[in-house]
């Protein structure tokens, strides 16, 4: 019997170890992506393009590899004791960005959430299903409420820092937000980055929970959009 009962023991071990493994390579596996910003060259020259004198005009975000709106939350293991960062990004964005008088008038921002993906597929599907039920509610958006005033350096080639306040619609709620945003006019292109931060209750969101890991309930929302003419 002593046979059949080490064997047992050895399959449990490889089990526990398999396991174990497995959880390990979730928390520890890879790391998340950088917080968005303006690309490195994006505020050194205006592209070799001539930049009009003023940059007044009607502004449509442009398909571009790094085109995203997405989420960055706080993965939480063994209660709080492990805490990682969780991204999820899609590049499926539209919008329009109108700036007359040297102030931004009017932007919306348009997100496909059901194309959100990061770099665990069942988180991935987790927050499809349950936190954001994106089959009943498939779009997110920002709508600036009021007009931001372009400071003295927004010109071509200059960065600039903005505070766009607005309304956000998420899982089928919308309550006011403010989004930090780092921009640059380029002549051809305006790059904005930047974050804002969101409490998942305030949209109706539980925060996610299984038996490996659970989420903050609070996190923020990510933009790194290019608009052209």
């Amino acid at each position: 019997m002593r046979h059949p009962l080490r064997w047992i023991v050895v399959a449990l071990v490889v089990v526990v170890l398999g396991i174990g493994g497995a959880v390990a390579y979730y928390v520890f596996g890879d790391s998340a992506p950088a917080k968005p910003k303006l690309s490195s060259s994006s505020c050194a020259a205006t592209g070799g393009a001539s930049p009009s004198s003023s940059p007044d005009g009607t502004w449509h975000i442009a398909k571009s590899k790094n085109t995203y709106v997405g989420y960055r939350i706080k993965e939480l293991f063994g209660g709080a004791t492990l805490k990682r960062d969780a991204v999820g990004r899609t590049p499926d964005a539209t919008g329009t960005l109108t700036i007359a008088s040297n102030q931004v008038q009017k932007t919306t921002v348009t997100a496909n959430v059901t194309t959100l993906v990061s770099n665990r597929s069942p988180r991935d599907q987790y927050i499809h299903t349950h936190a954001l039920d994106s089959d009943r509610f498939p779009q997110a958006s920002f709508t600036l409420s009021k007009p931001i005033a372009l400071p003295a350096s927004a010109v071509a080639g200059n960065a600039a820092s903005l505070q766009a306040s607005g309304s956000l619609t998420l899982h089928g709620t919308t309550k006011p937000i403010t989004l930090t945003l780092d921009t640059c006019w380029r002549g051809a292109t305006i790059e904005v980055a930047g974050t804002a931060p969101i409490v998942l209750a305030d949209y109706g969101i539980d925060s996610p929970h299984t038996p490996i890991v659970s989420v903050d309930n609070h996190g923020s929302l990510e933009v790194h959009l290019l608009f052209s003419r």
